[in-house]
């Protein structure tokens, strides 16, 4: 059984109400937990997506419907952006409910009902068959690159994977008894 904090109580009168302002901050604070412990990169998109959201709907998250969240799905496909990117921002939304529900800010998760757009894998079409990689090692001069190609190609590695793996080079007559610790 998950437990699950209390939700927000209603207040008694207007007067105890949040106001927009307060609101905002609670729902900045709920995005800041939520993108805890994620890369930079990961929080910076789906920050940028929530923001799209709130741009689209304009209310706060715990007056999101079902139907606004399909609102904002045919926004999305009628922007002409990719089936993959409709279900990356739907997908960050809906992650984003789970988490207000799942904390108690939430007293019910409206993304619950939303259903992604089907996507397609496309990885294998963005591979190089191994006769065009052997094609561009065979117009490449510099030994450098023609070795950076080899293992891109051979480890299967992202081009960010690859840029990581670059250490100092240890100067001559240095030995390296195990990598990264150096032994004069």
């Amino acid at each position: 059984m998950r437990l699950r904090a209390a939700a927000p109580a209603i207040p008694a009168d207007a007067s105890d109400a949040p106001t927009s302002t307060t609101r905002a901050a609670d729902e900045a604070a709920l995005c800041a937990r939520w993108v805890h412990g994620r890369s930079p990169h990961s929080t910076r998109a789906y920050t940028a997506n929530i923001a799209r959201f709130h741009a689209s709907v304009a209310k706060p998250l715990a007056a999101v419907t079902l139907a606004d969240l399909q609102g904002y799905a045919d926004s999305l496909a009628a922007a002409g952006l990719a089936p993959a990117s409709q279900t990356r921002m739907l997908a960050a939304v809906k992650s984003l409910l789970t988490f207000a529900h799942t904390t108690g800010y939430l007293p019910y998760n409206p993304g619950r009902g939303l259903r992604l757009p089907g996507v397609r894998g496309r990885l294998a079409e963005r591979i190089p068959s191994e006769e065009d990689v052997l094609s561009v090692l065979a117009h490449e001069p510099n030994r450098r690159n023609h070795a950076l190609i080899r293992l891109l190609y051979a480890a299967g590695l992202r081009l960010s994977e690859a840029c990581a793996l670059w250490r100092p080079v240890p100067s001559a007559g240095a030995t390296s008894s195990r990598a990264g610790t150096l032994v004069r």
